[in-house]
């Protein structure tokens, strides 16, 4: 079996890691684990089953990102 991780960075260190985790899994619900520490320092990984799901999740967390990360709303903060 195939799985792949992605790396996500740019999380605002203010933000609580509960609250983090649950908007990427919102993003990826393809993911199958989201891991965060807390404090998170700003990143997560995220671990998907395959190349096909870590493509369309970097997608999503991409236009994300370039939309200012609306969709990570009230999670964030």
């Amino acid at each position: 079996m195939e799985g792949r991780v992605l790396f996500i960075g740019g999380i605002p260190r203010d933000s609580p890691a509960e609250g983090a985790a649950a908007a990427i899994r919102r993003l990826c619900p393809q993911a199958t684990h989201v891991a965060l520490k807390d404090p998170h320092r700003g990143w997560a990984l995220a671990a998907f089953r395959g190349t096909a799901a870590a493509g369309e999740a970097a997608a999503a967390l991409g236009a994300a990102a370039a939309a200012g990360l609306p969709e990570l709303g009230a999670a964030l903060t």
